[in-house]
């Protein structure tokens, strides 16, 4: 009887130790959500604020993604801040330090267009916001070759193909690519394009049998999109 009852007093010993730790891990777990809920409140307010600045947001990005590439940052500038005094002039909700990089774009992928070549100034991560969101192809003056690096860099693991207008088979290269959906950078543009581009820079496509097919030259060509 003695034994059991010392085995009893152990067991019980035991349970209470247990209880105690997972009682101080209760503890610790209730402050530590008690800190965090203060984080979370603030979170929801800053997503509540966003949330209502949605749609006026995303149409100015959508204006700068249409308009403003071919001007400097100092008018791009101009530009958004008389779209904005428009905006609350309408009372359209909307961001009073717009950002385009903040809509259209995360920091994480605008750290990896600056570690492959991208400057990190907000005109040159403007630029690549505006490159990757656009639906027409991109004309870049880069006098310093800074674009080039960058999207030689973004675009080489995917099979990116180069040409300029004075290689005599370049248009074999960009029938290449446009059939396989392959990248392709083309360089040293001068003033005047050969007009046998015209079809793939105006992205004059057409559907025949189910097939999407772009004239390229003297023949059809399968789209790859």
């Amino acid at each position: 009887q003695l034994n059991a009852a010392l085995e009893e007093k152990q067991s019980l010993s035991d349970q209470a130790a247990l209880c105690q730790a997972r009682l101080s891990r209760a503890g610790k777990l209730t402050s530590a959500l008690g800190d965090e809920q203060v984080n979370w409140t603030e979170q929801s307010a800053v997503l509540d604020g966003q949330l209502q600045r949605l749609v006026g947001d995303v149409f100015l990005a959508a204006a700068c993604v249409a308009y403003v590439g071919p001007f400097t940052g100092v008018y791009r500038q101009t530009i958004i801040a008389q779209w904005l005094e428009r905006a609350v002039e309408l009372q359209i909700p909307i961001s009073d330090s717009f950002e385009l990089k903040d809509v259209l774009s995360k920091p994480v992928e605008v750290r990896s267009w600056n570690i492959a070549g991208l400057p990190a100034d907000e005109v040159s991560v403007a630029n690549g916001v505006l490159v990757k969101n656009t639906m027409r192809w991109p004309l870049m003056i880069d006098p310093q070759m800074q674009a080039n690096k960058w999207v030689k860099n973004m675009e080489e693991q995917n099979g990116l193909r180069l040409i300029k207008l004075s290689d005599g088979r370049y248009l074999q290269t960009l029938e290449a690519c446009v059939r396989n959906g392959n990248p392709l950078l083309l360089e040293d543009l001068g003033e005047e394009l050969d007009p046998a581009l015209e079809p793939i820079l105006m992205k004059q496509l057409f559907r025949q049998g189910g097939r999407l097919l772009l004239r390229l030259g003297e023949q059809d060509v399968d789209y790859d999109e």
